[in-house]
């Protein structure tokens, strides 16, 4: 009988570790509190008319769902700032909390209290996608700690600033935001909440001091096994609390390099080839400089080694060198083709260093840009590709379906380059880079997608539209499509 108490004990003694404790409360004085019971006093805000945020029987909502590009609802509650008071310590309680969220789609909260700005995302990975209940958020000496249902999480912070100056918000400001965008037209966010109290501790200094920007380097862990040869990618954040940002520089062992770069919403998106450049161990670093000329900096290592023995392809017109690859029954190439007709082609966002992808041809101009001996492949050329790679003939002829295939598409991509780690096994070198697609002025998906041409008309609705091959970050499938002749989009040649 003394065991199952002793059990018992136990029990009880770890589930009080796991939950808040409350016993210093009486240091909090109430802050702002509201139950939502009128809207008076919140901006509600929606850029789509499918999503909404509404204040109504006690409760908050936002719906987000992702119309023709990203959707943001947010509501928006100023409160009077008094910057002698600075905040040491705070605790945040939502009660009555529902919120969900498709992939591409988050949930925050911001919270500005004179010297404090921060934010929070109920989407991390470590905390649930779809959650009920209370949440508490705590901010003390230790740092922060998140509580769901009484039950600490691991929850990630996305921004905290202590010492923010008396000047850089007029008022304070709680902004609860959903947000849905994504690759697809389909993502959602949702957030409910009936009730929120904020209690602080007020401490006796405010000596703010201006931060340095931020520099951050995220490497995608493809970089850690590179050849010569391959693309090593990697992502930027730079940012100033107080400051714009006027310049980041990328650096190959010390020596200015131009990678290719791309925007996207998380940061700054570079490619860099390493054709030409010696084995072994070299340093790419980033420094970038605000308006103040403050600098920050950060770097990563990479390893390369020397490749292993591959046949190429000299286009006599401009001495371009190709790698050629033997798939099957055919002889493809294993780079996309850089030749410039004069015509309908283009440098992603006309930008000399993106050289390293290829251009993007409009379809007429593709249909004559492989050199002597080779030609633009037609669509039961690619046909015969994937089936090598394993995909039947019924999911071959499929258009437009998620369900095509398995993981062939896996099988043509290169291992490094893709967004996100997004890239694949490159199982029989055809090593397709993410090159992007546009046109003219409008350029978009580079690290993320890759299209690549036939030669042939589409027979099925929109009919005279041409095939189109197409690989992403986040799948494994090979998409066939059908878009117009006027896309600009990548060309593999295959050997006639």
């Amino acid at each position: 009988m003394k065991k199952y108490f002793l059990i018992i004990y136990l029990i009880l003694v770890a589930l009080s570790a796991c939950q808040k404790d409350d016993s210093d409360l009486e240091n909090y004085i109430n802050y702002f509190e509201d139950d939502f019971s009128s809207v008076i006093n919140w901006v509600l805000n929606s850029d789509d008319p499918n999503s909404s945020v509404t204040i109504n029987n006690s409760h908050l909502i936002l719906k987000a769902y992702q119309g023709v590009g990203t959707t943001n609802v947010s509501a928006t509650r100023d409160i009077a700032k008094n910057n002698s008071l600075e905040i040491t310590q705070f605790r945040i309680k939502l009660n009555g909390v529902k919120y969900g969220r498709s992939a591409f789609g988050s949930n925050t909260l911001r919270v500005v209290m004179n010297n404090i700005d921060f934010s929070i995302e109920f989407s991390g990975s470590n905390i649930p996608v779809d959650f009920e209940g209370d949440i508490e958020i705590v901010y003390q000496d230790f740092g922060f700690k998140v509580y769901l249902n009484k039950i600490e999480y691991d929850c990630k912070l996305t921004e905290i600033k202590t010492n923010i100056p008396d000047s850089y918000f007029e008022h304070n400001l709680i902004i609860f935001n959903s947000r849905a965008g994504g690759a697809d037209n389909y993502h959602h966010a949702y957030f409910s909440i009936d009730y929120i109290q904020i209690k602080v501790v007020y401490g006796d200094s405010n000596n703010y001091t201006n931060l340095l920007p931020l520099c951050e380097i995220h490497q995608y862990s493809s970089n850690s096994s590179l050849k010569i040869g391959d693309l090593v990618a990697f992502r930027v954040t730079a940012k100033s609390d107080y400051n714009s940002i006027n310049s980041i520089d990328i650096y190959f062992d010390e020596e200015i390099i131009y990678p290719a770069v791309y925007d996207w919403w998380d940061g700054k998106h570079f490619f860099y080839s390493t054709k030409n450049i010696g084995s072994g161990s070299h340093t790419i670093k980033a420094i970038t400089k605000d308006s103040n000329g403050e600098v920050a900096t950060d770097s990563f290592t990479i390893n390369l080694s020397e490749d292993d023995e591959k046949e190429y392809l000299i286009d006599s017109r401009d001495g371009n060198k190709y790698e050629i690859v033997e798939i099957g029954t055919q002889t493809w190439m294993a780079e996309n083709l850089r030749y410039n007709t004069g015509g309908e082609n283009w440098l992603f966002n006309n930008d000399s260093n993106a050289i390293i992808f290829g251009r993007l041809y409009n379809w007429e101009t593709a249909k004559e840009a492989c050199p002597d001996g080779w030609h633009l492949p037609s669509d039961e050329e690619w046909k015969t590709l994937e089936k090598y790679l394993g995909m039947s003939q019924e999911d071959a002829d499929k258009l437009n379906r998620y369900d095509r295939g398995t993981t062939e598409g896996d099988k043509l991509k290169a291992t490094h380059g893709w967004k996100d780690d997004g890239g694949g096994m490159d199982a029989i070198d055809f090593s397709a880079l993410p090159a992007g697609e546009g046109s003219g002025e409008i350029f978009n998906a580079l690290g993320c997608y890759t299209y690549f041409w036939t030669s042939t008309e589409s027979n099925e609705y929109p009919i005279g539209n041409i095939y189109v091959r197409v690989l992403s970050f986040h799948e494994q499938i090979i998409m066939r499509k059908n878009p117009s002749k006027s896309s600009g989009y990548s060309v593999r040649c295959v050997k006639n």
